[in-house]
């Protein structure tokens, strides 16, 4: 199939990159590299520098490449920088889809990755996906883009499959900036820095990333029509994270600790038995084993 991925040279998007070319088919990727990388792009997949807002380059994309499936990873993907940064959020997460809809006269299936995350609420343990309830832009964002994906799937006459991730971390992570915890602590604790903890009680599910990438492997057959979490169903608090993570690196000062940041979440684990039923998906990769895969990636890098 040829398969179009926007934010290919990014975190997760780059690992399915991978794994689409591995077995067989022809992908094309977008991503201005703003938060992508050069250095993450498989040099099997044709590369277009192109930011999913402009338009007329999108619809150059798609008359260039006619891809039969897009799976659609480019985002603005901080909830902290949502807040600061409304109108972009909303540009890059809701225009940018529009954009990409619109060129879907003859793509068959549309792959979204949408949030777990931001998505139910403050408080949310083992939720399903019948009650979305975001609190921040990043998630207001992402639902709006789930709901676009619907109405022009009837419209357009293509199938989708979205996914709701929890917190996705391993190897490839940024770690700059706001997002991707276990990328941060890890880059500051591989030279010795104290992290700051914020909300140390609050929790989150973690997700591997291979574990992402298979569900999005199964996404190309099954699961249309679909909106599915992808996680665990574990909560981890995020002083336990700092915690497991120094005792890997072997780091033995004690953490800074701050209050929670604006709109971000207390408690959050998925009930993800709707991709088990649906495309036979579970994450296979426990957490302790995922930060023994990110360390020894920056070990290599």
């Amino acid at each position: 199939m040829r398969i179009l991925v926007t934010g290919g040279a990014g975190f997760i998007a780059s690992h399915i990159v991978d794994a689409y070319i591995l077995v067989g088919h022809d992908v094309a990727v977008i991503d201005n590299l703003s938060t992508g990388s050069e250095k993450n792009l498989n040099p099997k997949a044709k590369f277009y520098n192109v930011d999913i807002r402009n338009h007329g380059e999108v619809a150059k994309v798609f008359e260039d490449f006619e891809p039969e499936v897009v799976n659609h990873h480019a985002a603005l993907v901080s909830v902290v920088d949502s807040v600061k940064g409304a109108v972009e959020t909303y540009e890059i997460n809701v225009m940018g889809t529009i954009n990409l809809l619109e060129q879907c006269g003859a793509v068959k299936r549309f792959i979204f990755s949408s949030t777990g995350g931001a998505m139910y609420g403050l408080e949310a343990v083992l939720a399903d996906e019948s009650w979305p309830n975001p609190i921040s832009n990043y998630g207001v964002s992402k639902l709006l883009g789930e709901q676009l994906i619907q109405f022009y799937a009837k419209e357009k006459e293509f199938e989708f499959v979205i996914f709701r991730y929890a917190n996705v971390f391993g190897p490839r992570q940024n770690p700059h900036g706001e997002a991707g915890v276990v990328a941060i602590f890890s880059k500051l604790l591989s030279t010795g820095q104290t992290p700051t903890v914020y909300d140390k009680d609050a929790t989150r599910d973690y997700v591997f990333v291979g574990d992402v990438v298979k569900a999005n492997l199964l996404a190309l057959d099954g699961g249309a029509g679909q909106i599915m979490n992808l996680g665990r169903g574990q909560e981890i608090t995020n002083a336990d994270l700092f915690s497991q993570m120094a005792k890997l690196y072997g780091f033995t000062n004690e953490a800074k600790f701050s209050p929670a940041r604006p709109g971000e979440v207390r408690r959050v684990s998925l009930d993800v038995s709707r991709a088990k039923k649906v495309l036979g998906w579970q994450a296979n990769t426990d957490f302790a084993t995922g930060i023994e895969l990110v360390k020894s990636d920056y070990g290599a890098s």
